[in-house]
């Protein structure tokens, strides 16, 4: 889940207990509530915890070693609750669906949503069963999601202090990219700081570097690492404000988010006051994934034509589009976007039928270098995983 906090060590894990305040994920609403532990139900390997969350309202049966649970940083009273989800859209099932009713979750291997508090099952568990294999703002559908890197000195001392440093780098980030529009400077900074900030967020969730295979795949299907390569992509480009709006919608939700989380347990007066204004940001954060997954895609759009008008821009595009390549066969969200952009420019063209068959054959052959079923095919047919993926390496 694309939350600023490191996953909890093995340790920590051991040490939960009935009582212990904690942080749980709702993939069908993509929302990180306060919830405790309330029952344990099994021993080993066949041991669940009973989490209860949004302000009692919830339970949710999950494994102590689920990705989807996290320690409660902050040590936040358990009260959060979501008053309205009127506005917020399910990033992993169709994108034009909501929910409200209750935490439709499910992933077999983690979780298993055992509905509202009053009730022993959930209407909708089985109707998302598909989506709960997506994680973080794209939905990136990552085996080692359950991965927790060997607790180390370093990082069980500075663990308790990340957030701060995370609330503070993403505020800092979505100042520099407002104060772009006045100094190049601010553009590269912003820059400068989600890779940072973002590479001590992969190095927290997947343990210091390791030179195998296994290290390499699991750190390539990290969020974490997407958006620190989009920043690093941009450095070699010019500063064009364009280029940072999807990280100013990310830094300003998340920096929201946190700075919500440390208001609850800080300054709990002041956090009743504001709590209105932080709860319109908070309960679209649907809505900022679609924009924010919408504009990537709109951004590569734009670099295509902007190489006939913009220096140093054909080789940025030619990385990008490789980039989005490989997010578009892992993210559900960049497939939505990619379907909403196709569907507005074949609108656009309709009135244009040479344009638009033009635009329909490009279409069809860029789709043919992402189609699952003519992918697992060329791997099939004996060529293996390098050889068939290799013949598409592009997509623009």
């Amino acid at each position: 889940p694309l939350i600023m906090f490191g996953a909890a060590s093995a340790e920590d894990r051991k040490k939960w207990k009935v009582g212990s305040a904690l942080m749980i994920y709702s993939r069908s609403e993509d929302y990180w509530y306060n919830g405790k532990l309330i029952q344990v139900v099994g021993e080993g390997k066949k041991e669940w915890l009973i989490i209860q969350y949004d302000n009692g309202k919830k339970q949710k049966k999950i494994k102590r070693n689920s990705k989807d649970l996290n320690i409660d940083y902050f040590d936040g009273e358990y009260s959060d609750s979501k008053e309205s989800n009127d506005d917020l859209t399910d990033p992993y099932g169709d994108p034009s669906s909501t929910d409200s009713s209750s935490d439709s979750d499910s992933d077999s291997d983690d979780n298993d949503d055992i509905g509202n508090s009053s009730s022993s099952t959930s209407s909708s568990s089985s109707s998302n069963a598909g989506a709960g294999a997506g994680a973080g703002y794209g939905g990136y559908s990552n085996p080692y999601g359950t991965y927790q890197p060997p607790p180390t000195y370093i990082g069980t001392l500075l663990s308790p202090f990340l957030n701060y440093y995370y609330l503070l780098s993403q505020w800092f980030v979505f100042i520099c990219c407002m104060l772009s529009v006045i100094s190049p400077t601010f553009y590269y900074r912003a820059l400068y700081g989600t890779i940072l900030m973002y590479i001590v967020n992969t190095l927290q969730q997947n343990g210091k570097p390791q030179w195998n295979m296994y290290y390499a795949q699991r750190v390539m299907q990290d969020e974490s690492v997407m958006i620190a390569i989009y920043a690093m992509i941009f450095l070699m480009g010019n500063p064009v404000f364009v280029f940072l709006s999807p990280i100013i919608l990310r830094s300003f939700w998340m920096g929201t988010y946190l700075l919500s989380q440390l208001l609850q347990t800080k300054i709990p007066s002041l956090h009743s006051k504001v709590r209105p204004l932080f709860q319109k940001v908070l309960t679209r954060g649907g809505w900022f994934n679609q924009r924010i997954a919408i504009l990537e895609v709109s951004i590569g759009i734009f670099l295509i034509f902007a190489c006939f008008f913009m220096s140093k821009t054909v080789i940025l595009t030619f990385i990008y589009w490789q980039i989005m390549h490989a997010r578009y066969m892992m993210s559900r969200m960049i497939q939505y976007a990619f379907t909403v952009i196709h569907t507005k420019i074949q609108g656009i063209l309709s009135k244009i039928p040479f344009l638009l068959n033009l635009y329909l054959k490009l279409a069809g052959y860029l789709w043919n270098m992402v189609d699952p079923q003519k992918i697992q095919q060329q791997m099939q047919s004996g060529q293996g995983a390098a050889g068939g993926i290799s013949k598409y390496c592009q997509i623009m």
